[in-house]
Parts: structure tokens; C-alpha cells; sequence
């Protein structure tokens, strides 16, 4: 698609958009910049539209963008939201679309509270000795050094000597955690990368000392491994462990999952479920579930599996459900369903960087009928 028009323009122009869209013979590029400044003067927000230009074409508009939201994708599926753009600033931001199983009634919202931002570099630092360290918003990156602990742009956060407790033997212990809303990168003692999502926990020690590289995982992580043919890298998390020896892979291990899954982007992983004692071998553009102590792999296009780690939210026929549990973990809110889950899905691709009034937005466009009150979302 092209880039949305610019604005603002000439009343004169406004009007001849307006008209096309009406007659159906706007481009696409009108039609969004008309849909988008509907939206915004219907939720009260600044618009490059204002009532008197709408004037007595509001109904039609109304109608119309009604009709487009619902289209056949099979005799017995209907389409709600087909293609939805939203702008911030006169930029796309925004394609997804929905589909429902029956046809949707009509919207009904209410948002009692002002917009909800999205998650950032929020995490919380834990030596050793028990002490939290609540890490700076403005820094993205730890980087664990022989001595200290410090930000990516050098400032130490604190000094540790990597002494050896007398009775354990073993290098000082330290666990990072980001809440909900929380994201942070770390640079481990042996130059690993690790990317850290929201409500995730990494523990590691300062120094890594024996026949192979031990952390551990809680939630969801990025690893970008360092090579060493001498000692392989080991991530162990809900009942799994992943060896290997230098590779780029993501985890997903929420504790609120059914299912802990791990996709390869390079190199070769080796994957144990410690209950069944079975493993797998993953090559690039594989993945492994693990279900009920049980593990399989499967053929899978890495890119849905990494875009949080690039800053966007990626749908792949995607439950609403799911899409609402990845709320919840960026956006901080609390979702209840007020009667069943509706079994609606999604596709599309949304950064992560928008407000929460953009997925309030598309909620309200699918003709998902939801409330908002404080940071619970409820859906009707």
C-alpha cells in the first residue's frame, strides 16, 4: 500500500475525498485517511476531519465503512475489520485483519480512563546478597563484566570481585526480572546476547566457570549465543534444557502457557524434555513444543516467533485469546472475559511502540464490544 495522504489540505480537497469515498471510487490510500479521521472524531480525539466537513455525509460514511468491515472469506466465515490502518503522526503504524464465526453485532464501548503506554525498558536487578537494583528506563542493555555489573554506555551499576563463596564454590548468582510492560537486554560474561520480554526472569551467574555455560529462564527470551567448541551453553526452563554450542534461538516459557516453545534462527540446538527423557535436534527454521512433559518438532517461519525482539506484534491467525495475553504482559492491564471467550482471530503485524488506545482502536472497529476501567479490560 502507498503512504497515507498527508494532511492537513484544502477544505475543498476534503470535501472531493469525502465524495469519492461515499461513491466508492476513492483510492485506497483516501479511503484510509477518510476511516482514520472518522475513527479519531468519533472517540473526541484530534482528527484532520471535523464535523462541519462531514456534515451530511456522516451517515453514509457511518454506513459504508460498516459495510467494509464485513466481508466472506468462505460461505460459513464472515470477515469483520478487513483491513484496518491507523496513523500516528500521518504514518501507517498498522495492517491487521479479523475474523469472526458468526456476524459481529454492533460495537459497544466505553473507556473510562485516559490512553495506557506501552511498555519500555522497565526491569529490576537482583544481587547476589538479596539487594534490588530497579534499572534505569533510560538504558536498554546490562553488560556483565569481570568485576562489575554496568549499563551498555559504561556507567557501572555495582562492583563485584567474583569471589567464591567458601562453601559453594560457585561464581555470585544474579537474576534479572521485567514486569509486565518491562523489557531489557543482557550482555552475558561470555559475550551472549539475551533479550529479555515482558513479565520474564533470567538467572545467571557473574562468571562461568566449568564444562558449560547454566541459565535459567522464566517467560520469554532472545539468545544470540557466543561460540565456544569447549563449553556449550545451556538454558534450562520448564522442565526443558537446551544445549548448545553458539546460535541464535528464542524461548517461550511462560508459566501461564500450555506450551513451552523454542524456535531456531541459526545453528543447531539440541532440546530435552526432562520428564520424558527425549530429545530433539533443531535445525534453522525449526521448532520444538513441549506439552505435557512431551516434546515434537515442527517446520515454521521464524519471523511471527522473533518480532517482539524487532518491536512489533505479529498475528498469525491468532486467537483473541492470545493476542490478549500479549496485552496483558506489554501494556500492563489486567483482561476479563464478562461471559465466554469470543472466538474471534487475527492477522497481522502491530509495533509495539503504540499507545493502548490503537488495540482499544481495532477492538472497536472488529465490533468487539469491550470496556475499559482503570487497567482492566472487559470483554463483552
Amino acid at each position: 500500500m502507498g503512504q497515507l495522504i498527508p494532511y492537513p489540505m484544502e477544505r475543498k480537497d476534503i470535501h472531493i475525498i469525502l465524495r469519492r469515498y461515499v461513491d466508492g471510487t476513492c483510492t485506497d490510500e483516501e479511503r484510509a485517511w477518510v476511516e482514520h479521521g472518522y475513527n479519531q472524531l468519533d472517540a473526541g480525539k484530534e482528527s484532520p476531519l471535523s464535523a462541519d466537513d462531514l456534515n451530511n455525509d456522516i451517515e453514509a460514511i457511518r454506513q459504508r465503512l460498516h459495510h467494509r468491515t464485513i466481508r466472506k472469506q468462505q460461505p460459513w466465515v464472515h470477515i469483520a475489520a478487513a483491513v484496518l490502518l491507523l496513523t500516528v503522526g500521518g504514518g501507517l503504524i498498522a495492517y491487521m485483519s479479523h475474523s469472526a464465526g458468526k456476524k459481529p453485532a454492533a460495537a459497544s464501548v466505553e473507556t473510562l480512563i485516559d490512553d495506557v503506554l506501552p511498555g519500555g525498558n522497565r526491569a529490576v536487578l537482583r544481587l547476589a546478597d538479596g539487594r534490588l537494583i530497579e534499572l534505569s528506563s533510560e538504558q536498554n542493555e546490562l553488560v556483565i563484566g569481570a568485576n562489575q555489573v554496568a549499563y551498555g554506555d559504561g556507567n557501572i551499576i555495582t562492583a563485584h570481585q567474583n569471589r567464591r563463596d567458601q562453601l559453594s564454590a560457585k561464581p555470585q548468582m544474579l537474576l534479572l526480572t521485567t514486569p509486565n510492560g518491562g523489557q531489557y537486554q543482557v550482555t552475558l560474561p561470555d559475550g551472549t546476547k539475551v533479550w529479555l520480554n515482558a513479565a520474564s526472569s533470567l538467572r545467571y551467574p557473574t562468571a562461568f566457570v566449568g564444562p558449560s555455560r547454566e541459565v535459567e529462564l522464566e517467560g520469554e527470551a532472545y539468545f544470540d549465543v557466543a561460540h565456544d567448541t569447549e563449553r556449550a551453553f545451556k538454558v534450562l526452563s520448564r522442565g526443558q534444557e537446551i544445549e548448545v554450542l553458539g546460535t541464535e534461538f528464542n524461548v517461550s516459557a511462560y508459566p501461564d502457557e500450555n506450551s513451552t516453545y523454542t524456535t531456531l534462527v541459526t545453528g543447531r540446538v539440541r532440546l530435552t524434555a526432562s520428564s520424558a527423557r527425549k530429545s530433539v535436534m533443531l535445525s534453522p527454521q525449526e521448532q520444538s513444543i513441549m506439552t505435557d512433559g512431551d516434546v515434537f518438532k515442527q517446520h515454521v517461519d521464524v519471523a511471527p516467533f522473533i518480532a517482539w525482539k524487532e518491536g512489533y506484534f505479529h498475528f498469525d491467525n491468532t486467537s483473541l485469546a492470545d493476542m490478549m495475553k500479549m496485552m496483558v504482559r506489554w501494556y500492563d492491564i489486567d483482561v476479563v472475559y464478562e461471559k465466554h471467550i469470543p472466538n474471534d482471530r487475527f492477522n497481522g503485524t502491530m509495533p509495539r511502540d503504540v499507545t493502548l488506545q490503537t488495540v482499544l482502536e481495532f477492538l472497536r472497529v472488529s465490533e468487539i464490544k469491550h470496556t475499559l476501567r482503570g487497567n482492566q479490560l472487559v470483554i463483552k
